[in-house]
């Protein structure tokens, strides 16, 4: 006879990576003119949830988009294949960064999202079902002002002539 108090349970082992973008990551708003577009260096931090380590060759594909935050377009910014994860042991985190960089002719509210997807070394499940609804993460909002024209530029035109000629209705 066994008694129940003796009886151990032993759960099934798995790798839940979740990722999540560092509060050191600083998003300005950005004005973006034709000469140059924003560059911001992107940090995130992948933690290993599960309850056993990441193989030891396991690596993850990170890809980073815009979001409108307005129109829920997303924009492809880049991909990191290979992320080296190997080895994360439960409960640990591995830190992240990336340079995007903003295409020109934008202007509106977004976040940058980073998704991470796991090599074929290993997977993300448990009982049967698929651990990966916290693989994406949004960063905190981004105001960027549309591209402007800067008259500076043309301080040898005369724009008096124009009014005189009766092009802005007078």
């Amino acid at each position: 006879a066994t008694d129940a108090a003796s009886l151990i349970v032993v759960a099934p082992g798995y790798v839940d990576l979740a990722v999540t973008v560092d509060q050191r990551t600083k998003l300005p708003d950005l004005p973006l003119d034709s000469d140059k577009p924003g560059r911001i260096p992107l940090r995130f931090l992948i933690t290993n949830l599960g309850n056993m380590p990441v193989p030891s060759l396991a690596a993850v594909d990170v890809a980073v988009s815009l979001v409108n935050l307005t129109t829920g377009e997303h924009l492809p910014l880049t991909t990191v294949p290979g992320v080296r994860v190997a080895s994360l042991r439960p409960g640990k985190m591995a830190k992240g960064k990336v340079d995007v960089e903003l295409p020109l002719g934008l202007g509106g509210t977004y976040s940058l999202q980073v998704e991470v997807s796991p090599d074929a070394s290993f997977t993300e499940v448990l009982g049967g079902s698929t651990l990966s609804d916290n693989n994406t993460a949004l960063s905190q909002p981004l105001q960027v002002a549309g591209a402007f024209l800067d008259m500076t530029r043309f301080h040898d035109v005369d724009l008096r002539m124009v009014y005189d000629a009766g092009e802005w209705g007078g």
